[in-house]
């Protein structure tokens, strides 16, 4: 059984996010044999993929209401997301694995570590379609693989995950969570409200409470619970449908109800899909949900560049080998 199944098309309208359908495009270049993907072999999937469909709809409307200029439509729509590859070609630039070819063809380029990462990006951002036996690793080392990410805007900053990822030797791995959570008050010199100590779930339960990743300065280190430390609150997902959801967990009003004199902090909500329009700037579809400073794809490539990093050991082994598997040179 393949580890990727993408026989089923996006479930969006290509006019709502265009960026699902060029990760859709980007994955179908990447396993076929051919390494390519032209226009002209999505249109013809996309009008098989359509066909029960508009059988369903005839059944459901007069004859005379049915649309019949869905593939001609459809052949608009795909040119638009041809825009978008292009789009994503010239803004990643040496990190983009694949090319194009006469604006109507899409062809995988060979891999190197900044190609790796991106191709780990656009896997990470569609677990839907990979095989429930490996689509976990991809999810879990996205955690710590934002990690990587605010060390590089807070390079003085203490980094570390709060969430679920953290691992043995971690700083705050193990424990209830209101053992965490108190942990979590002396580091950014607050206390825990009578709530949150009270709270059956802190004393029993073993969460996060939807935080995953917690930095901040410690400058005053000699000395203990000193109110006002700079810090900031990280959230990670991989899942495009929750992403706007999951940013409440790190806003400012619930965890004032946890932590005594909690002052302002910067929110981050890290996704590894892209979230822009063809221009390079927010979607405004994306852009109306957005309540948080969110590091996409784009960013995240950006960051990485601007960084020292190096890219051939940020990935896990067996992240790297499956990529590999995927690819025939």
């Amino acid at each position: 059984m393949s580890l990727i199944q993408l026989d089923r098309s996006p479930r969006v309208s290509k006019n709502y996010s265009f960026n699902l359908w060029v990760d859709y495009f980007e994955l179908k270049c990447l396993i076929n044999k051919d390494q390519e993907l032209s226009l002209d072999d999505m249109l013809s999937e996309d009008k098989q993929d359509n066909v029960l469909q508009d059988d369903m709809l005839k059944e459901k409307i007069d004859g005379d209401e049915f649309n019949s200029e869905r593939a001609e439509l459809n052949g608009l729509d795909f040119k638009e997301v041809f825009k978008y590859i292009e789009s994503r070609q010239n803004f990643l630039r040496d990190f983009y694995p694949f090319d194009i070819i006469n604006k109507t063809t899409l062809s995988i380029l060979p891999l190197d570590d900044k190609k790796y990462l991106y191709i780990y990006l656009l896997l990470s951002s569609n677990t839907t379609y990979i095989n429930k036996s490996i689509s976990s690793l991809f999810t879990s080392q996205f955690e710590r693989f934002s990690l990587l990410l605010i060390k590089i805007i807070y390079p003085n900053f203490k980094n570390e995950l709060f969430g679920t990822a953290a691992q043995k030797g971690d700083f705050f791995h193990g424990g209830t969570l209101l053992e965490k959570l108190t942990i979590l008050s002396h580091c950014l010199g607050t206390s825990l409200t009578t709530i949150a100590k009270e709270n059956s779930r802190n004393l029993n339960g073993a969460g996060d409470k939807g935080l995953d990743i917690v930095s901040f300065y410690e400058m005053d280190r000699e000395l203990q619970d000193v109110p006002n430390v700079p810090f900031c609150f990280g959230q990670c997902t991989c899942s495009y449908d929750k992403w706007k959801i999951k940013q409440n967990t790190i806003k400012y009003p619930d965890w004032n109800r946890v932590l005594l004199g909690l002052p302002s902090y910067h929110e981050y909500m890290f996704v590894p899909f892209s979230l822009r329009g063809v221009n390079g700037n927010w979607s405004k579809t994306e852009l109306e949900g957005m309540t948080t400073i969110v590091i996409d794809r784009i960013r995240i490539i950006n960051l990485l560049r601007s960084s020292d990093l190096d890219f051939s050991v940020l990935l896990t082994t067996d992240i790297r080998s499956f990529i590999s598997s995927l690819y025939v040179e």
